[in-house]
């Protein structure tokens, strides 16, 4: 299997982590660009939730100010983050080259994508997991909290978010269906709830009334749709992917 820092192929370093007592496990990926962290209970920390960290630490302890850079696939509690200390969002398309140009051209302080990627203002405006674990490691040392805390104080704060990636297999064909079937598909809602705006920059997007959204994407090099959900639960978020998911398949039938 590719070699990703996914919780799914972390099992031996959680367990590592927990017999030795470590204070966290750090995992990279095959050139070292994407980080994978594991605490003392075994927890895994996922991309969209290093990022919240990130922010949250650099705001308050690096004094990082100006605008915060994601892809179309990463969380929105940034967003509700940024908007709180008065920052602009920057959305771009999925592709780290995006980021580094927010990074180099937007005056971001902070860049980063739910598939590992990160980096800072006055760092190179590529993704480096190196760079990302010492800055994860720099942040508990300089706050002696725990990751798990300091993630439960900004949802205390700001509120919840539940985020999933959905992969959808189909065939070439009807790949190429549902392709055609997006470029008109407009939902005036979603789980009951109204669509406020859409986005095709990357895919398409759909922001609810409510702060959740969809991002349906093909990918460039199979027969496979992605599908990304963060809503207010857990329940809305499975309500979401399964109106997509049948939505999607049941039009591309009948096409």
């Amino acid at each position: 299997s590719l070699p990703e820092p996914t919780s799914y192929h972390l099992t031996a370093l959680t367990e590592q982590v927990q017999k030795s007592g470590a204070d966290i496990g750090v995992a990279f990926d095959g050139d070292a660009d994407r980080l994978g962290i594991v605490d003392p209970d075994g927890r895994f920390f996922s991309p969209n939730e290093i990022l919240v960290l990130f922010l949250e630490y650099l705001v308050n302890t690096r004094g990082g100010r100006g605008a915060v850079a994601r892809t179309v696939a990463t969380t929105h509690m940034l967003d509700r983050m940024a908007r709180h200390y008065g920052f602009p969002v920057v959305e771009t398309p999925v592709g780290f080259k995006y980021i580094g140009q927010a990074l180099r051209e937007q005056d971001a302080f902070l860049g980063g994508e739910e598939s590992g990627g990160v980096s800072i203002r006055g760092h190179i405006p590529e993704k480096d997991g190196i760079f990302a674990a010492l800055l994860f490691i720099e942040m508990l040392a300089k706050t002696k909290k725990t990751a798990a805390r300091m993630l439960q104080e900004i949802k205390e704060r700001f509120g919840p978010l539940y985020s999933e990636r959905l992969d959808l297999r189909t065939t070439v064909e009807m790949k190429e269906t549902i392709v055609n079937v997006m470029k008109s598909w407009e939902p005036k809602s979603l789980a009951g709830i109204p669509v406020v705006s859409s986005t095709r920059i990357d895919g398409l997007k759909m922001v609810l009334e409510n702060g959740s959204w969809c991002l349906v994407r093909p990918s460039g090099t199979e027969p496979v749709f992605r599908i990304y959900v963060e809503a207010v639960s857990e329940e809305e978020k499975v309500k979401i992917q399964q109106e997509v998911k049948q939505t999607l398949c049941a039009e591309s039938k009948e096409a």
